[in-house]
């Protein structure tokens, strides 16, 4: 959501107002991971390419921000690594059939405006090499450095030709640097960058404004992290040749459609799957005749999601002439979404265990859950067997060398987390079972270990259906 607003013309001052049905869209992104920037090398106008994982972090930076929006123009600045970073964005978009791997850099418009300041004899040089403080040169100059107006001003004329040429509804990618992208936020905000220091920005991370002719803007000024969906799922759902459409698994896990299908058919006729992946679990209930929707933060999944629900009514139309059931798929984080519907049962498998805010999570669940709903959520356990092959970050974070997130949990644990969002537990299971293989670093069978929490609201306890 926009957070701030500055009816002011950017670059007079003067009190423009506002008007939405004549702006554009402007998304600046910072370039991804080089091998220099890791090794804390001062890379200003030092030509160096992206690293691996720069490149993984640009092709996940276009599929998160072309499935939301799609570009009509896309400028990089001329340095090979801001390059490299817009044509791998540019790969991503509208590649329903698979993405390519190779960019395309004709499709780029580059621009010098765009550089990172040019640190002259530092360049190259490790960090602690320069006579100052690195962050306090933000708005002041050494000797041999590039003066920091100068900076200020090449980045305010190449934005001011951008916002000149803009039509009305343009959505517009910028690739650029850490210092240029902080340049631009105070431009936009009216800052002197004297006042302000540099804001945090991390590589593939991207601000998002919406800007009118008048060049008055509003924007969140706080940079937008690159998705761990689309930096780690998205790769695994592309590359896996599943039998029948499902990459996990060709069965449902057991325990949700047995619970809600055996048990509660009768009562319970809409499902909510956080993290639905390939539609695997929502398979059964769409045949049952279920109100189906799924939400999943992965690009990939939810195309496999839609081939898979596709097939499933292809079918019953064939044989039975009609449909049974109904199915919507959502693209979102799982904090971020807010339907304006509850549903009978919200469960998730194989997710939570992934996402460090699960706290949020679980205050979306309340709020969607019907009077006398339920939910089946699966979290991993302290004894779950990816905890010994995780990095232990600090507090409930873990992470894996391949970066994907993990959190897990004791028993009082997930009864906290239900009952601090106003859900009352009515049943807690642990659950073991065996996985196959299934990426690079888990080339064998392995054992999970679960807590299956069923909860419903406070108030319903008493006439929940067990």
């Amino acid at each position: 959501m926009y957070t701030t607003m500055r009816t002011q013309n950017i670059f007079t001052g003067e009190n423009a107002g506002y008007n939405p049905l004549y702006s554009f869209t402007l998304v600046v992104a910072r370039h991804g991971e080089t091998q220099a920037g890791l090794e804390g090398l001062l890379q200003g106008h030092v030509d160096v390419p992206l690293s691996d994982t720069g490149r993984r972090q640009a092709a996940a930076l276009g599929r998160q921000l072309g499935w939301r929006l799609g570009f009509d123009r896309i400028v990089a600045s001329d340095l090979s690594r801001a390059k490299e970073t817009a044509a791998l964005v540019e790969s991503q978009i509208d590649r329903e059939e698979g993405f390519s791997t190779e960019p395309d850099l004709t499709r780029i418009e580059t621009s010098p405006e765009f550089r990172e300041r040019d640190f002259g004899p530092y360049s190259g040089q490790p960090r602690i090499s320069l006579p100052v403080n690195l962050d306090s040169l933000y708005a002041a100059n050494v000797e041999g450095v590039e003066p920091w107006e100068n900076r200020y001003a090449q980045v305010a004329g190449g934005f001011r030709r951008i916002f000149d040429e803009a039509r009305p509804n343009d959505v517009i990618l910028v690739v650029a640097h850490n210092w240029s992208m902080n340049y631009l936020a105070n431009l936009l905000l009216g800052e002197s960058p004297s006042e302000h220091g540099p804001r945090a920005v991390a590589y593939g991370d991207y601000f998002v404004f919406s800007i009118d002719r008048k060049n008055a803007v509003v924007g969140d000024f706080k940079p937008t992290k690159l998705s761990p969906a689309a930096l780690h799922w998205d790769p695994l759902y592309e590359k896996q040749t599943p039998k029948r459409g499902c990459v996990w698994s060709d069965e449902p896990s057991d325990f949700v459609a047995g619970r809600v299908l055996w048990d509660y058919s009768g009562d319970y006729r809409s499902v909510l799957d956080l993290g639905c992946g390939d539609f695997r679990n929502l398979i059964p209930f769409l045949e049952a005749g279920f109100d189906c929707v799924g939400i999943d933060a992965s690009q990939q999944a939810l195309l496999r999601a839609r081939d898979n629900a596709m097939k499933i009514q292809e079918v019953q139309q064939r044989v039975l002439g009609r449909t049974t059931g109904s199915y919507d798929l959502l693209f979102s984080d799982l904090s971020d979404f807010r339907l304006k519907r509850r549903f009978d049962v919200i469960m998730s498998t194989k997710v939570l265990k992934h996402i460090w805010d699960a706290e949020t999570v679980m205050q979306r669940v309340a709020e969607h859950l019907a009077p006398r709903g339920e939910t089946l959520l699966e979290f991993a356990t302290m004894d779950d067997s990816s905890r010994a092959e995780a990095q232990h970050l600090g507090g409930d974070r873990w992470q894996k060398r391949s970066g994907t997130p993990y959190r897990f949990y004791s028993r009082d644990g997930v009864h906290n987390l239900a009952e601090n969002v106003g859900l009352r537990v009515i049943g807690v299971e642990r659950r073991e079972y065996w996985d196959e293989p299934h990426n690079e670093l888990s080339t064998g069978r392995h054992k999970h270990e679960s807590w299956i929490v069923r909860a419903t609201h406070q108030h319903d306890i008493g006439s929940a259906i067990r």
